[in-house]
């Protein structure tokens, strides 16, 4: 028989060729690339086949599906007497794999596998988003519809129609939509690629519906540009009766960090750090990215006053009726409120609209033209990747003294285009007057 010492010594040669020991039917090759394997050789009515037992690796490679010498012998000798009995194993195998799924597995069935593979990958606001628009309009359509009955012509029309949704929900937010129906499509397409590793099912017919579909009418966030419409809204939300509730703190904050807008209101106080003035905080968008927000005296003073209302809670914007998040979901409706959410007849939005998310351009565009920091340096602020042409595999620069001057400056910018508003306002006033 093969021994252990025979097997370490067998080494890929320069050839296109497997190289191979061979002991009374139980073969070990090794291809050029180094992988070896282990092979049963037998013959049947005169024809000769190759049966593959399994794979053996060293120490070097442990992740791969390995079988030592003792358990090669052990499978070698039951895989011959089974030949002996008359028995071709490598067509019962060849048989075994053409054979189509004869249980009629359906999609609910995969959702809990689907659940634990995709869950692990991304953060748990990605993670709510997907499962939650699985929820909504995958499952409920197509939950208990076997996987073998499932086809792209269904799937297509049924995102469509999510696509071409007019329908408006409690929040006053569009439900459905292009982006979300492409973003539903790619899950129920990865969700079907668990079925298919899972030998229930061959084909995934949701492959490529995404692509189908309209494309997403891009619509950029409605920011503010102009120092004095800046300077009204700073003016207002300061002024406002309300200021001091979780959405006033929330709208006065957004200007000064400048996050994405569901990002800021998932802070959590153990991400905080008020001795060294800094939010340590994970990009959900990128994937678990590490980013450090510098905060200036005037976030830290907003945050102070947050603590006096859930510094016992996990999130700084805790909510008791978010039951499933367990913090605020959105500051637009304080927004409203406050007049700056005014559109037309057209639902296009007037001169005093602005979505949270816009402050990310009101800080690049303006930080720049008020010279308190370049394209790059902002954009780290912002929490970009960097657009260098290798991206981050030589630029790992963090540049965060830098970005810490720059956050106070922008605070300090913040401040005084509010006091000038504030002042023209009180002047417009005693004209008036």
């Amino acid at each position: 028989m093969i021994t252990i010492k025979e097997i370490l010594a067998l080494k890929p040669m320069n050839t296109e060729k497997r190289h191979s020991v061979e002991r009374g039917g139980l073969y070990i090759s090794v291809t050029p690339f180094g992988e070896k394997n282990w092979y049963y050789r037998y013959k049947m009515s005169g024809v000769s086949y190759w049966y593959v037992l399994g794979n053996f690796c060293t120490a070097e490679s442990p992740n791969r599906i390995t079988m030592d010498l003792k358990s090669a012998r052990t499978q070698f000798y039951f895989e011959r007497g089974r030949v002996e009995n008359g028995i071709n194993i490598q067509l019962i195998r060849i048989q075994k794999r053409e054979e189509k799924p004869t249980t009629a597995y359906k999609v609910n069935d995969i959702v809990e596998d689907w659940k634990k593979i995709r869950q692990g990958k991304v953060v748990k606001n990605t993670w709510d988003k997907e499962f939650g628009r699985m929820e909504k309009y995958v499952l409920p359509k197509f939950g208990n519809k076997p996987l073998l009955k499932l086809n792209t012509f269904d799937i297509y029309n049924e995102m469509l129609k999510i696509s071409e949704s007019t329908q408006i929900g409690k929040c006053g937010r569009r439900l459905g939509g292009r982006e979300t129906a492409k973003r539903t499509a790619r899950h129920f397409s990865s969700l079907i690629d668990v079925a298919i590793k899972f030998g229930k099912v061959e084909n995934n017919v949701a492959k490529g519906v995404a692509e189908m579909l309209p494309d997403h009418e891009t619509v950029p966030s409605k920011a503010l540009l102009e120092k004095n419409l800046l300077g009204a809204y700073l003016h207002e939300v300061e002024n406002d009766k309300r200021k001091g509730d979780l959405q006033g703190i929330g709208v006065r904050l957004m200007p000064h960090v400048f996050v994405r807008h569901s990002e800021m209101l998932m802070m959590k106080w153990k991400e905080l750090d008020f001795e060294k003035r800094e939010w340590n905080r994970t990009i959900s968008k990128q994937k678990k990215i590490a980013h450090r927000v510098y905060l200036s005296p005037q976030v830290i003073a907003l945050l102070k006053e947050a603590r006096m209302q859930t510094g016992t809670k996990e999130y700084v914007f805790h909510s008791n009726e978010a039951i499933k998040t367990g913090h605020i979901s959105t500051l637009d409706t304080r927004l409203t409120q406050l007049g700056w959410k005014q559109k037309d007849k057209d639902q296009k939005p007037l001169e005093r609209c602005v979505d949270m998310h816009g402050f990310r351009t009101t800080a690049t565009s303006l930080g720049q033209d008020e010279e308190l920091g370049d394209h790059a340096l902002i954009d780290m602020c912002v929490g970009h990747k960097t657009k260098a042409v290798h991206g981050e595999a030589y630029d790992r620069a963090t540049r965060y003294k830098e970005r810490k001057v720059f956050m106070d400056n922008w605070s300090n910018f913040l401040d005084k285009t509010r006091k000038e508003y504030s002042v023209q306002q009180a002047k417009e006033q005693l004209k008036l007057a």
